[in-house]
C-alpha cells in the first residue's frame, strides 16, 4: 500500500487523479489533501478498482473525500472518514457515474451541507454492507439520478432526501461502536450493531485482510469484528520453593478464546536471573521455536486449540526468580505471562481466644 499525505491541487485530486485507463489502488491511506474538487481523490472515466483503502482528512468544494465522474469505479472495503466539503458531498460526490461501493464505511464527514454521500446527474449507483454515519444528511440523490443501498447501518440527521430514485432494503439502526473515531480508528467493537448484518457481497476479506464472515454473517462497513482473545493463556512452573541445583519445568499454554486464529503471533520469555537455560529443553507442539538467550516462538494460534510451550533451566542459588513471558497477536495485543519462584511466604500468627 502507499501513504498519500498533504499535497495540494488547485482543481482536480488533491492526493490523485485519475483519468481514463486502467488504475488500482490497495491498502492505501490518503489524508491531508486538498483540491477544489476531490480532495482525496478525483476518479475521471476509465477502469478504475480501490481496495482496502482509508480516504480521511482530506478537504475540497466538492467530494471532500473523492469525486467520481463518469467512472464506474469499484470501491470495496474502504474508509471515508472525517474529510470536509465547502460546497457539497462531505464525503463522496458523485456526477454522471454508477459506481459500486461494497463494505463502505462513510462516517463523520463535515463542512458545507454535510451530506456523506452526494449523487448528481445520470447515474446508478449500487452501495452494499454500508455504514453510514455521523451526517446532516446520509445520502442526496438529485432528480434524474438513482441509487440503491442494500444492507446499511444509518445514523444521520437525515438518512435520505433529494428528488431522485433510492432504493433501499436490510436497514438498520444502532451505535457503529467504532473503536476510536477521533483518533481516526474506524474499526468496529464487539457491541456494533453492524455485526452480522450484511448480505452476502462476494467479499472474502476485509481492510485488514481478516476473513468475513466471521459469526453468522459479514458485518456492515470495511472493518470484519474478528475477535483474537489469547488473555487464557496460562503460564506454570512446577516447583514454588527451589534450591540451587534443583531443576525448573516452565510451562506455557497459548490459547485463543477469540473467533479467528491470530496468525503472525510472537512470544518471547527471557531465561531468568538466577538459572542457567538446559540446552536443547525447549518444545512446542506446533509452530517455529528457537532458544538462546530466550524461548522465542511464532506461529497460529487457533481458537479452542491450545499451543503447549515447555523448557527447564537450572536454579543457580535460592532466590527471588521471576519469570516473565511476552506474547503478540497478530494485530499486536500483548498478552503478559508470569511465573514466581521462592516468593516470599507470609506467616501469620494463630490466635486462639476462650469462649
Amino acid at each position: 500500500g502507499s501513504t498519500v499525505i498533504f499535497n495540494t491541487a488547485d482543481y482536480y485530486g488533491g492526493g490523485l487523479y485519475v483519468q481514463a485507463g486502467k488504475a488500482t489502488l490497495n491498502a492505501s491511506v490518503v489524508s491531508g489533501n486538498v483540491a477544489q474538487f476531490g480532495g482525496g481523490l478525483y476518479l475521471y472515466s476509465g477502469d478504475v478498482t480501490l481496495s482496502g483503502n482509508t480516504v480521511a482528512s482530506n478537504a475540497a468544494d466538492y467530494g471532500g473525500g473523492l469525486h467520481v465522474q463518469e467512472s464506474d469505479a469499484t470501491l470495496i472495503n474502504t474508509v471515508v472518514a472525517d474529510n470536509q466539503a465547502q460546497t457539497a458531498g462531505s464525503g463522496l460526490y458523485i456526477q454522471d457515474a454508477s459506481p459500486r461501493l461494497l463494505h463502505t464505511t462513510i462516517a463523520r464527514n463535515s463542512g458545507g451541507n454535510s451530506i456523506g454521500l452526494c449523487l448528481l446527474s445520470s447515474g446508478n449507483v449500487a452501495l452494499t454492507n454500508t455504514i453510514l454515519v455521523g451526517h446532516a444528511t446520509g445520502v442526496y440523490v438529485a432528480p434524474g439520478t438513482s441509487a440503491r443501498l442494500e444492507g446499511t447501518l444509518w445514523g444521520n440527521t437525515a438518512d435520505w432526501d433529494g428528488g431522485g430514485t433510492l432504493y433501499h432494503d436490510n436497514d438498520y439502526t444502532g451505535e457503529p461502536a467504532f473503536v476510536d473515531p477521533d483518533g481516526g480508528d474506524y474499526h468496529i467493537e464487539q457491541a456494533s450493531a453492524a455485526r452480522d448484518k450484511g448480505v452476502d457481497a462476494g467479499v472474502a476479506s476485509d481492510i485488514d485482510g481478516d476473513p468475513r464472515p466471521v459469526g453468522l454473517g459479514s458485518d456492515l462497513g470495511a472493518d470484519e469484528w474478528t475477535r483474537i482473545d489469547l488473555s487464557p493463556s496460562r503460564k506454570s512452573v512446577n516447583l514454588g520453593q527451589a534450591e540451587a541445583g534443583d531443576t525448573l519445568t516452565y510451562t506455557l499454554v497459548l490459547s485463543n478464546g477469540g473467533l479467528t486464529p491470530s496468525m503472525e503471533t510472537l512470544l518471547f520469555d527471557a531465561i531468568p536471573a538466577h538459572t542457567t537455560y538446559i540446552s536443547g529443553s525447549a518444545q512446542a507442539t506446533s509452530g517455529a521455536l528457537t532458544d538462546g538467550d530466550g524461548i522465542r516462538w511464532t506461529g497460529v494460534v487457533t481458537p479452542h486449540r491450545p499451543i503447549t510451550i515447555t523448557f527447564r533451566v537450572t536454579v543457580n542459588a535460592q532466590a527471588f526468580i521471576h519469570n516473565t513471558a511476552i506474547v503478540t497477536d497478530q494485530h499486536g495485543a500483548v498478552t503478559v505471562l508470569t511465573a514466581l519462584v521462592n516468593a516470599r511466604r507470609l506467616y501469620l500468627p494463630i490466635v486462639k481466644r476462650e469462649t
